[in-house]
């Protein structure tokens, strides 16, 4: 089965790293998972913009392992002029988050680049069994040819709750449900992204197929010489932390959880820290609001993350909503306990297997993190619950459905 997947999030992530989060693992994961099938015949493409296909072109040749599928270029650059447009995206990409939109080098940087787009050609697509994008919208029909044509929407958060996203979010949204048409297929990532997209009508249900995620098999319990070696190369110290993991964003709730860890340890002087993991967002407020107990680390490279997380008392996610949680169960693989949201799709991830929050009390959030810091008996069961419980979600499985997925799709059509 030729199997094409739409690799823009891999080419954007080259650019701009916040790019380089749950849905650039999935991919890379799912992809060398799929690679094990012999009946599975794999490409990698872009058909979003010129500078996404350049981006997957140079993380390819960055890390040559990335994706275990043959590049299929959608566009060549003129070799001339390629270390010249790789130079200015780069510097373009930086002065979009540094200048206003009319800002002199904003602009001469976009004009650069258009004119240099012009050197380059796009290439044919050939014919594939089953085109599949993973969060971009769909294409032209005349681009996907006879291929079977399949969309992940991972969730649909920003056409629930906008009031969480920066303007354009819900209109990109928009532009993806637009892609889609009566004879294409949805995969969701849980239960809960696929009851959403029911209930915003966006297609047949019948169309609809639950594949979950997985987490790396870098996540697993880590020796005691390697969470000391991390917690001393980022300056963690010996008092306990708490880890709170995802780019800062209102969803992620951090705002709450900073005022739940103070509310749960003011004058305790044996009271962990809480360390705040992941890459800046648009709520950096959050960062700046912050007492001499919290520790903003910033994005942290992921093989490093496995030791942070192994060293945690435990994992705070009280995130508003998901679509499906890979942090606590990146957390659960590790042995790290967990404190997550009863909301949209953590319960069907973490089980009986974490202590579930609402997320919008204060005082719960507290009363769990002061009950794990005091509680250790709680702290090895919940570590035995989430081993195992997490030993339900792998890659193997995941490529398993998405194989049955593309088989009864093409077959269904």
């Amino acid at each position: 089965m030729r199997i094409l997947h739409e690799a823009s999030i891999i080419g954007q992530a080259h650019f701009d790293a916040l790019a380089r989060a749950g849905i650039h693992r999935a991919m890379c994961e799912s992809i060398a998972a799929l690679a094990k099938n012999p009946e599975a015949d794999q490409f990698v493409s872009t058909h979003t913009t010129k500078e996404n296909a350049l981006g997957l072109a140079l993380a390819i040749d960055k890390e040559p392992h990335l994706l275990a599928a043959r590049h299929l270029p959608s566009w060549s650059w003129h070799p001339r002029y390629r270390n010249l447009t790789t130079w200015t995206l780069r510097k373009w990409s930086k002065s979009l988050k540094r200048d206003t939109r009319i800002h002199p080098r904003r602009i001469s940087l976009a004009l650069m680049y258009r004119a240099l787009g012009l050197t380059c050609q796009n290439n044919p697509t050939g014919e594939f069994d089953v085109f599949h994008s993973w969060y971009f919208p769909l294409p032209k029909m005349k681009i996907t040819k006879h291929a079977r044509r399949i969309i992940t929407i991972h969730d649909v958060i920003p056409l629930i709750h906008p009031e969480w996203f920066p303007s354009g979010s819900r209109q990109f949204f928009d532009t993806i449900v637009k892609s889609i048409s009566p004879d294409d297929w949805i995969i969701a990532d849980s239960e809960s992204t696929k009851r959403d997209i029911n209930m915003m009508k966006i297609h047949n249900p019948a169309k609809i197929i639950t594949v979950p995620l997985a987490a790396g098999n870098n996540f697993c319990p880590q020796s005691q010489a390697l969470v000391h070696e991390t917690r001393r190369k980022y300056g963690l110290g010996e008092r306990e932390y708490i880890i709170a993991l995802g780019t800062r964003e209102p969803r992620k709730n951090l705002s709450r959880l900073i005022d739940a860890h103070e509310c749960a340890f003011e004058n305790d002087a044996s009271a962990p820290d809480l360390a705040l993991i992941g890459s800046p967002g648009w709520d950096e407020d959050t960062a700046r609001r912050r007492s001499s107990r919290v520790r903003v680390l910033g994005r942290v490279p992921d093989q490093d993350l496995p030791a942070i997380l192994a060293g945690a008392v435990c994992l705070a996610y009280p995130s508003l909503y998901e679509g499906f949680g890979l942090p606590p169960l990146e957390a659960m693989c590790c042995g790290t306990p967990v404190i997550t949201s009863s909301t949209s799709s953590l319960p069907e991830v973490v089980g009986d297997a974490a202590l579930l929050v609402d997320p919008t009390s204060i005082e719960d959030i507290a009363k769990a993190m002061r009950r794990l810091h005091q509680d250790r008996d709680l702290r090895l069961e919940l570590r035995d619950r989430s081993i195992h419980r997490s030993k339900m979600f792998s890659w193997h499985a995941t490529a398993k459905k998405l194989m049955d997925c593309y088989q009864y799709v093409t077959r269904n059509c």
